[in-house]
């Protein structure tokens, strides 16, 4: 069967979502149904059931594979002999959709890699995304460039064989894993799974557009893995697709399958594309559907970047990116997270990070500032401490969206000086005592300390400054650039004060040991300012009207050259 070009099947995306409620091609006219009772005379009832060859990935390799509803794809039906549109729609929660077709008609299926997370009551819908079936974009382009390449685009799509209709039946349409087209479906599954589970911890919640770019091009060059960032026009608009007034978010995931040395293939790997999936959640943009705020959904206070599983980072991107983690486990439902890939001899290799383990990160590592001690802790607490239904599921997502301060000062997750593991938990420990007993006992497994008053005081965190304004000398590590190491824990130091009263506050760093240093004020709420762009000598920037409340001041490793021990002196006024 012909595929029909990108451009139509986008333009879909971005005129109109609704079904054609009666479509008359070349004599064959179909009508949505049932509606209740049997079919008119002279028609059949049809329903069009849509699967996919799910490949079953094991810490062992590949175990065989399984037949999968494609829940919540969208399906069209089109006229055999010139695969005109008859009528389209989302499937159900088994990859169903049931139309009434005039007999006589000659028709196919069409299955795409288009998801649609339905509201769990009412009209509209959660969320929607696909699989489009090219590289991602080069990385030179312009936003304008961007936003033409992804409109031109084309989703990944399965067609099943035509059929005369004479009497009520089921027809078929199967994404096999032999031709790969399979695997877009399982993509397609896996941010279905994360809308889904956000949806039901948050109804009232809609999320923005999430478009996957995966190509099974045998070029390592068209190669990419990527967590989900806006599109946006040249001049910093937000791309939003017109029919729904929601921005367009897009990653990228690996889809080379050729056995050669080094290389990747994510379709079959759920647990690496739900971790990469749920940045979208940290992702600038994401807080309202439509892209109207730069603002995350959950707060986050560090670049949306990759960390070490096995190494301490900076304190709140390590919180982030295992809260990722964390949230991939309890959308498959399993603690195992699977990323499969070639070795140097293209043998196949499952990397398995198990969150029920304490034996996988180094003693010395483990901590509030380790990615995977983050994860492994917040799946026991969950599991063992919260029961680990929904009920404890939802305690742990309501404390990363609280807003709420606390008697000692230090405020719950958005409300806190920074947006790390200790704060979080503090909005943990709010939403259920009894169970605090439970918690602490989950955080000792992994050496991480309870987030008492004492330790906010302490200097874990940051240096506490008792007057303004101050000036200070500090040091961070720093790497040559070679290594690409900018978010280790040694690589920023936090400097704490508390603004009394609403004031002006200027923030000046002076390297001192020939290293670019970046400087970020950070408060409740997340970034109030910063000086990150260039390579200027000095940074120094003003934050007019600050707010009262308790803020900290963080220097980290800019654009850094050398491995070396870089000094500096900062100034808060």
């Amino acid at each position: 069967m012909s595929v029909p070009l990108m451009a139509q099947l986008r333009g879909w995306f971005v005129a109109a979502a609704a079904a054609l409620l009666v479509g008359c091609v070349g004599g064959g006219t179909v009508t949505v149904g049932p509606s209740g009772g049997d079919p008119q005379a002279g028609y059949s009832r049809v329903t069009i059931q849509a699967q996919y060859e799910k490949r079953l990935l094991t810490t062992a390799g590949f175990q065989g594979t399984s037949l999968r509803p494609a829940r919540y794809q969208f399906i069209e039906i089109r006229q055999a002999s010139n695969d005109s549109l008859l009528w389209s729609d989302f499937a159900d929660s088994q990859g169903r959709v049931i139309v009434d077709v005039t007999n006589g008609s000659r028709i196919y299926a069409r299955a795409v890699a288009s998801f649609q997370v339905p509201n769990t009551a009412g009209g509209g819908f959660f969320q929607r995304g696909s699989v489009i079936n090219a590289h991602p974009p080069a990385s030179n382009l312009t936003g304008d460039q961007q936003v033409s390449y992804y409109s031109g685009s084309q989703d990944w799509a399965v067609s099943s064989d035509a059929i005369t209709v004479n009497s009520s039946g089921t027809l078929t349409v199967t994404a096999n894993a032999s031709n790969r087209i399979a695997g877009a479906f399982n993509i397609s599954e896996q941010m279905l799974a994360l809308g889904l589970k956000v949806r039901d911890l948050e109804p009232a919640l809609r999320l923005p557009n999430l478009h996957c770019y995966w190509t099974t091009s045998s070029n390592p060059g068209d190669q990419d893995r990527s967590y989900p960032r806006v599109l946006t026009f040249s001049n910093g608009s937000v791309a939003k697709l017109s029919s729904t007034n929601r921005a367009i978010f897009t990653t990228a995931a690996f889809g080379l399958e050729g056995g050669g040395a080094f290389t990747e293939s994510d379709e079959w790997d759920d647990g690496a594309l739900l971790e990469s999936f749920s940045h979208l959640l940290f992702a600038d943009a994401s807080l309202k559907e439509d892209g109207s705020s730069l603002l995350s959904l959950l707060r986050r206070d560090n670049d949306d970047v990759f960390a070490s599983r096995f190494r301490q980072s900076e304190s709140t991107l390590a919180f982030q990116t295992g809260f990722a983690d964390f949230l991939a486990g309890a959308v498959q439902g399993n603690a195992l997270l699977l990323d499969s890939y070639r070795d140097g001899n293209g043998d196949l290799q499952v990397d398995a990070f198990d969150l029920t383990r304490h034996d996988q990160i180094s003693s010395g590592e483990r901590s509030e500032f380790n990615r995977g001690s983050v994860a492994i802790t917040l799946w026991g607490i969950w599991k063992n401490a919260l029961g680990g239904g929904s009920t404890g599921l939802s305690t742990l997502w309501s404390a990363a969206r609280s807003n709420a301060a606390l008697a000692d000062g230090t405020g719950e997750y958005n409300g806190a000086t920074l947006g790390c593991y200790p704060s979080y938990l503090t909005g943990v420990k709010s939403r259920n005592i009894s169970a605090w007993p439970g918690v602490t006992l989950e955080l000792g497994k992994e050496n991480i300390s309870e987030p008492t008053p004492a330790y906010f005081a302490g200097t874990a965190l940051w240096q506490t400054q008792p007057q303004l304004p101050f000036t200070v000398n500090g040091s961070v590590q720093t790497y040559a650039a070679s290594q690409n190491r900018y978010y280790d824990r040694n690589q920023s130091q936090a400097w704490r004060f508390n603004q009394i009263s609403t004031g002006n506050r200027t923030i000046t760093v002076n390297p001192t040991g020939g290293q670019d240093l970046w400087v970020e004020l950070i408060g409740p709420g997340g970034v109030w300012g910063s000086s990150t762009a260039g390579t200027p000598a000095t940074r120094t920037f003003t934050v007019n009207s600050l707010a009262p409340g308790v803020y900290a001041v963080r220097v980290r490793a800019g654009n850094t050259s050398a491995t070396t021990n870089a000094s500096y002196s900062l100034m808060v006024q």
